[in-house]
């Protein structure tokens, strides 16, 4: 006696087997594909990474002394990476300090603490830069 099979025993025909596997593998070639793309970016972002560590050591650098003083420096990291930092006396709004005619000395100061690294990628020059205002003791030896 051979017995029809019932709906709950059949299987899958080869055509939908086909049209899975089709679209299973589609799938994974698209996510290989956005992987190595992915991979690609984080190795070209690498050297502005190594960049924005480098400025903001150096910016933590400077906004550490209690007293600060208006100057200009400049130096070289070991892997190549270029850097030059300004300390400027802040442009004065109009009304925020004592006027110019006031007889007292302030002792602090607004600050802004300019920091610019520089290096080369594919014979190109790039740059970042970190700035920011400070409030701080104004250094002796600024003449102030």
């Amino acid at each position: 006696m051979i017995r029809a099979a019932s709906k709950s025993n059949r299987g899958f025909t080869l055509l939908e087997v086909l049209i899975a596997a089709v679209v299973m593998g589609t799938v994974f070639v698209a996510v290989m594909g956005l992987l190595s793309r992915s991979l690609k970016n984080i190795d070209r972002m690498k050297p502005h990474e190594i960049a924005l560590a480098h400025a903001q050591e150096k910016m933590n650098e400077m906004l550490m002394p209690n007293a600060l003083l208006p100057a200009t420096t400049s130096g070289v990291w070991d892997d190549g990476y270029r850097w030059e930092a300004q300390i400027d006396n802040a442009p004065v709004v109009a009304g925020a300090l004592l006027p110019p005619e006031s007889k007292v000395q302030d002792p602090y100061g607004l600050f802004s603490i300019r920091v610019e690294v520089f290096w080369v990628k594919e014979d190109a020059p790039k740059s970042y830069v970190l700035q920011t205002l400070q409030w701080a003791k104004k250094d002796r030896g600024a003449g102030n």
